[in-house]
């Protein structure tokens, strides 16, 4: 079983192309090269007080930090990975942008242009405070207000396909305002394409894809009228911002409540693989709850590491977006994933230690038992039993057992 295969890429030739800005010389054909490139580019596109610095580009007036990853470059395009980060988010955002053209300058400007022109210009509104969309919500039992700013529709090819910045925010809202949790930002991109009869359709929101919003969106990709045009595609992001006024507490914010986290997980992987008897692995949520000083998040990493796990390792399945709490007296709470907040920062923290090798000869093992321990993987291996693709599988919500002061957060 291959360990985080899907994260690692390779970089391919391109072809060569140098280009002097004062003093200095971007290297395009290399990816540090045009790193360095788009940093600049960013700082100037953007007119703003910004810095550039070795890491990225400082925006001091909205106290945004752009940091882009080592590009993958190529003969025929170049593929951008940028990290977006605030102290005042409480999390990092990513783009991924790719751009194609006749030479490298041009690749670069293609994939910088949806970024600039449409990421970035959303990320200044919302600083700004300018065109909020007002929203509210409930999750468990709270009431959390919030403020919209949309960007506007970016595409390539011939646009047949509506351009009016209101044409997916009234298709999804809905759907997007039953995910909102607790979190200060989220965060939701919209990607459709359309080539021939080849239909794509993608919502992410904080860089996980739905699947049920994702359908919604090919559906209405697939009224285009892109016949005899090629490649045509759109995207657009939404920014949805919390209200101080609202935000509860968390205890795992910012860089340095990350790294707490991180601690934690790795003690909780460790006490995993050490329960090696049915009594050990039994007493476990209960023994995490103790070493990790937060039985909420003990039990979390007893429930959730081990299906983490396992989605990575199927990566073609399609995983429930929602996950059941049984409480004691019989009562359930249905709660997505991307309400969570220690979700996706528990998959972050796990999958760090992971790539880190921080258990050293003991990280694949670690990753095995926790897949082989999973309720999913039971599932699957009964499939594959039968003869049955684990990746044409379906999973159901996972049902949870908790206590009655078990608390969502």
């Amino acid at each position: 079983m291959g360990l985080l295969d899907i994260f690692k890429k390779k970089n391919g030739a391109a072809n060569s192309a140098n280009i002097k800005s004062g003093e200095n010389e971007y290297h395009l054909s290399e990816p540090e090269g045009v790193r360095e490139y788009v940093k600049q580019q960013i700082s100037e596109l953007l007119k703003g007080d910004s810095v550039v610095q070795e890491g990225g580009v400082l925006f001091r007036q909205w106290n945004v930090f752009v940091r882009p990853g080592l590009p993958q470059v190529t003969d025929r395009g170049v593929i951008l990975d940028l990290y977006i980060e605030a102290p005042q988010w409480g999390k990092s955002l990513y783009e991924c942008t790719v751009g194609m053209g006749d030479d490298p300058k041009a690749r670069i400007g293609m994939a910088l242009a949806s970024f600039v022109f449409s990421f970035m210009q959303g990320i200044i509104s919302m600083e700004e405070k300018r065109e909020g969309i007002p929203v509210t919500t409930r999750f468990v039992g709270r009431e959390h207000r919030w403020n919209v700013y949309k960007t506007d529709i970016v595409g390539t090819g011939r646009q047949n396909g509506s351009t009016d910045p209101n044409v997916y925010w009234d298709a999804l809202k809905d759907d997007i305002f039953k995910r909102l949790g607790n979190q200060k930002l989220c965060y939701v991109k919209v990607f459709g394409s359309k080539v021939g009869k080849e239909i794509t359709g993608e919502v992410r929101i904080d860089d996980v894809v739905s699947e049920e919003l994702s359908n919604k969106v090919a559906k209405l990709v697939a009224k285009w009228d892109s016949e005899g045009y090629g490649f045509v595609s759109q995207k657009q992001f939404f920014f949805i911002r919390q209200e101080e006024s609202t935000v509860l507490p968390y205890p795992y914010e910012g860089k340095e409540g990350f790294g707490k986290l991180e601690e934690k997980v790795i003690a909780a992987a460790k006490l995993f693989h050490e329960a090696t008897t049915e009594e050990l692995y039994d007493s476990l949520p209960e023994r995490l709850g103790e070493a990790l000083q937060d039985p909420v998040l003990g039990y979390e990493c007893f429930a959730f590491l081990p299906e983490m796990c396992t989605e990575n390792a199927f990566p073609e399945a399609v995983f429930s977006e929602t996950v059941d709490f049984i409480y004691s007296d019989g009562r359930k709470e249905t709660i997505y994933k991307s309400q969570l907040a220690d979700y996706k920062l528990l998959l972050q923290a796990l999958f760090n230690a992971f790539d880190n090798r921080v258990f050293g000869e003991a990280t694949e093992d670690i990753y095995k038992e926790y897949v082989s321990s999973s309720a999913t993987y039971g599932c699957f291996a009964q499939m594959m039993e039968k003869g049955a693709d684990p990746k044409d599988a379906r999973s159901m919500a996972l049902a949870f057992p908790v206590d009655d002061d078990f608390v969502i957060r």
